[in-house]
């Protein structure tokens, strides 16, 4: 019935199209017959007007001159030929009109076909609207069987979600597992390692309660103080590229370290005037009596070249004033076994071209010298900066109380004995009396307040911290309460702080001058990343330039809350942790 319904409005429509079309003709030829009457009246009009005038002009001519009569006739003939020429416009006419009737005819002998031309294309629009409908009921089938389909999908994706959710569920347990497993095997590390601790304290202690038996059995190798002085050295080599060598000497026994000042521009140089004293305790270098002087260029962009090093031994100096004249031998590994290095040590005379080094030595033990006043006072001298010789002499009475208590009552009865001696001649004006007092001037000379300048700030291979992009450091410089913050680095993992120099105040009374080198990542949104810490000693940078670089290690706590031993722990840790490098330069500048 819609199609039946469709086909009756199609045909009223076609109809009223017709009935249109035919009147529009109607109208257009009533229009044109209309204007052909006007026209032909019109010219008629003109003709006869112009007759009139035409008889006018000959009745008046008639009256003039042959001439004139020529030029009538000549009129004449033009007003015939125009005669002529609307003869022929109105048979013109005629046969238009007559064109126009045939026109009608065939139009009305076309408009049965025009008629059988419309059943057809209503007959076509049937056919097409059929067929529409076949699509469209093909299509809904299409789409009722998409829609199954989705669903059996969404339910599919339902049941394979709960099986990854399971697997998920099955990986996080495993994981957990894993980790317990971890821990307790962390655990049982650590309480190994922790009975392990305890076993080497047992036998350090059992080492340190026999170290008096080895000490008397030990005769070759007493406590002491070694004296250094008279440095210089001889035919170094060219290190830098432009100009020539900035040489230092460092002497080096067990962790105890003492270096000479810089030299600028030099390949030959006398330190004049600069004295270095090491304390040597056999226990604690467990036999090993050498010393090992290192040559150093020092640069003040990037790390120190080493130039060469020497060992000498101790014992040829005991208690007698030795001249040293070595050629410097190629640096070597540390790692290697000891005892072949001091198997070694004696063959080490041979010129590699390296230059020399040269000094004198004197080994003075206990008897004639008293190391542990030595290291206290350097305690000391660390601690407090108003110095005196009455604080000197209480901190050396407490000292020496505290280690009596810990030691044997034979050795006990000992230092009482020394110590009595050692304040009757007090007033005598004995030579301990004067260490104290170069001690003192030193003391006021070196270690005061001052100020710690870093510049030539730089980090290396820092650790991604962030799922996209690269990491954007700062560093901050920590000395005590001060600290100093340098700029981000946006996206960098290596970065140079060109034109960055910070200054942190320095008191030695209220300070233990360990800086603590932070380096975060900045986050835009959230908190800040903390990638690694570092610590350095502000001493041996004391009025001069010294180059630092140093591996960022982990930290649990947080920085605020670090006490000595954990700043103690970071000096001593030198291993990579994979979290990147600290490169800077450090110089202490007393204000005086």
């Amino acid at each position: 019935p819609e199609l039946e319904k469709d086909i009756s409005i199609e045909q009223e429509r076609l109809n009223r199209y017709i009935s249109d079309l035919r009147n529009q003709q109607e109208r257009f030829r009533e229009e044109e017959d209309r204007k052909l009457k006007e026209r032909f009246e019109r010219l008629k009009n003109e003709q006869t007007a112009e007759v009139k005038q035409e008889d006018k002009r000959v009745s008046v001519q008639v009256q003039r001159k042959p001439e004139e009569v020529q030029q009538q006739k000549k009129q004449e003939v033009v007003i015939q030929k125009k005669k002529e020429e609307v003869k022929q416009s109105e048979k013109r006419q005629q046969k238009q009109q007559q064109g126009k009737e045939q026109v009608q005819e065939d139009e009305d002998s076309t408009g049965d076909e025009e008629d059988y031309q419309t059943e057809q294309k209503l007959r076509e629009l049937q056919r097409e609207q059929q067929a529409k409908i076949k699509q469209q009921q093909e299509e809904q089938k299409k789409k009722e069987q998409e829609l199954k389909e989705k669903e059996q999908k969404a339910k599919q994706d339902e049941e394979l979600k709960k099986l990854k959710e399971q697997e998920q569920k099955a990986k996080q347990q495993e994981e957990e597992q894993k980790k317990k497993e971890q821990q307790k095997q962390i655990a049982e590390k650590q309480q190994q390692q922790q009975q392990q601790q305890q076993q080497e304290q047992e036998q350090q202690e059992d080492e340190d309660s026999t170290g008096d038996e080895e000490e008397e059995d030990n005769t070759k190798l007493p406590k002491g103080v070694i004296h250094i002085s008279n440095i210089s050295v001889r035919d170094l080599p060219k290190m830098d590229l432009i100009g020539k060598s900035d040489p230092y000497v460092m002497f080096c026994l067990g962790r105890d370290v003492e270096q000479t000042s810089t030299a600028k521009d030099t390949l030959n140089y006398d330190y004049t005037g600069e004295q270095l004293q090491l304390v040597f305790d056999p226990i604690k270098r467990k036999g090993r009596q050498i010393i090992e002087i290192e040559v150093w260029d020092y640069d003040r962009a990037g790390n120190d070249d080493q130039i060469g090093a020497v060992n000498v031994d101790i014992l040829p100096s005991l208690n007698q004033q030795q001249e040293i004249d070595l050629f410097l031998q190629p640096p070597k590994d540390k790692k290697k076994d000891l005892s072949q290095s001091q198997s070694d040590d004696h063959k080490q005379d041979s010129d590699q071209k390296l230059g020399k080094v040269k000094f004198s030595i004197i080994f003075i033990p206990d008897k004639e010298e008293q190391t542990e006043v030595i290291k206290e006072t350097k305690v000391i001298i660390r601690k407090e900066v108003t110095y005196s010789s009455q604080t000197i002499e209480v901190r050396q009475e407490q000292i020496q109380e505290e280690e009596d208590s810990t030691g044997d009552e034979e050795d006990n009865q000992q230092q009482k004995v020394e110590q009595q001696q050692q304040i009757e001649e007090k007033g005598k004006g004995n030579k301990y009396e004067k260490y104290f007092e170069i001690k003192k001037k030193e003391f006021t000379d070196k270690y005061v307040e001052g100020v710690v300048t870093f510049s030539n700030i730089q980090v290396r291979n820092i650790k991604k911290m962030d799922l996209v992009g690269q990491p954007d450091p700062y560093v901050i410089f920590k000395l005590g309460d001060d600290q100093k913050k340098t700029p981000v680095a946006k996206n960098k993992k290596d970065h140079d702080y060109l034109n960055e120099s910070y200054d942190l105040n320095y008191d030695p009374a209220s300070i233990s001058g360990k800086v603590v080198i932070q380096v975060w990542d900045y986050d835009t949104f959230g908190k800040d990343d903390l990638i690694g810490v570092a610590s350095v000693d502000v001493l041996p940078s004391f009025k001069r330039p010294l180059w630092v670089e140093l591996d960022l290690q982990p930290l649990e706590k947080k920085v605020d809350q670090l006490t000595e031993d954990d700043i103690l722990q970071l000096l001593n840790q030198e291993a990579d942790q994979g979290l990147g490098k600290v490169l800077f330069e450090m110089e202490y500048k007393p204000h005086h």
